[in-house]
């Protein structure tokens, strides 16, 4: 199983400001980026074992995820894909 999340391209400066300070629970390290980019938003893929350990690194350390980061459908593309997960 796979995992897929798009996010709006006008938040990935913030998912990169997160990312810097470690606070994206390691998606931008786990994350393979598809370059199905569309003008408005950008694909990411996760498989079923990175899928796991995102959620693992939010388990593990609530503070590794920042989901008030100023972009509602950032947070809710991020808590979504970690409620996904099964």
């Amino acid at each position: 199983m796979s995992y897929t999340v798009r996010i709006l391209n006008s938040d990935l400066p913030t998912l990169a400001w997160l990312s810097a300070r470690g606070y994206d629970g390691g998606f931008s390290d786990l994350a393979s980026y598809n370059f199905e980019e569309t003008a408005t938003e950008s694909t990411f893929t996760f498989s079923e074992q990175e899928a796991w350990k995102f959620s693992d690194n939010i388990n593990d350390d609530p503070d590794a995820f920042l989901s008030c980061c100023g972009s509602s459908t950032l947070a809710d593309a991020l808590i979504g894909f970690w409620n996904r997960i099964v």
